[in-house]
């Protein structure tokens, strides 16, 4: 069990200030609910040390998730900034799961992905210096290509510099895609440097109760990638 990310009644000590609102807790107006920090892979790799099969963690940065197990295994410090970044940069395009095998690369009839409706997860196959193969299941429905693994180190990235995580501030800027298979996708050139002294934490405070659910789709494309959802879960069914 990791725990540690629960920060709320520090948060309220030291009355910080809340970045959405401008202004600290004290004055606010809000009732906190919770504030949970983005913690990092080191308590995850102590774990596997001590022989852990499972790990239960409270909120955790979703690229040191993969992180830790590649510390683990190839025996990488905390201070290894380079292999770090390599490795970020690798969960990074894990953590989305099917996004990178075509799920958030589809647009039909410009970007054409098969079978959807059985779209297979990646799988990641990693040496030691932190260079990679990304694939998929064999068999599955999708494609894992230069652009579908594009499409993906850019998703959610301010600036690919410096994508702060907790373990590392990780650079994708000489990042390099090449195709050496179909579904095979090699990955080299992330680096990274020293971490950051604090840590991104996620605040919930009371401000009424608002239930919305919906899938968007944006640009010249969207009617016809929203009919292609629904012919995936068509397929599904």
């Amino acid at each position: 069990m990791v725990t540690g990310d629960d920060v709320r009644d520090v948060l309220i000590k030291q009355d910080a200030r809340l970045d959405e609102i401008g202004q600290p807790v004290s004055t606010c107006g809000k009732e906190i609910l919770s504030a949970n920090a983005y913690m990092g892979a080191d308590a995850m790799v102590k774990a596997l040390h001590d022989g852990a099969d499972i790990i239960i963690a409270g909120r955790i940065s979703d690229p040191s998730l993969f992180l830790a197990p590649m510390m683990y295994e190839f025996n990488w410090a905390a201070y290894d900034w380079e292999h770090l970044g390599k490795g970020t940069c690798l969960g990074h395009l894990l953590e989305c799961a099917g996004q990178i095998t075509g799920g958030y690369y589809a647009d039909p009839g410009f970007k054409d992905i098969p079978h959807l409706e059985r779209l297979g997860f990646p799988i990641a196959e990693i040496d030691e210096n932190g260079d990679a193969v990304i694939t998929k299941v064999a068999g599955s429905g999708g494609r894992v290509c230069v652009d579908t693994c594009k499409e993906q180190m850019l998703y959610e990235i301010h600036r690919p510099d410096s994508y702060i995580t907790p373990d590392v501030v990780a650079d994708f800027t000489g990042v390099t895609f090449t195709q050496v298979g179909e579904d095979r996708v090699r990955v080299q050139g992330a680096t990274g440097r020293a971490k950051t002294d604090t840590l991104k934490v996620s605040v919930g405070y009371q401000d009424g109760f608002i239930g919305e659910g919906e899938i968007s789709y944006a640009g010249p494309g969207a009617v016809a990638r929203g009919r292609l959802a629904l012919d995936i879960v068509k397929g599904r069914f």
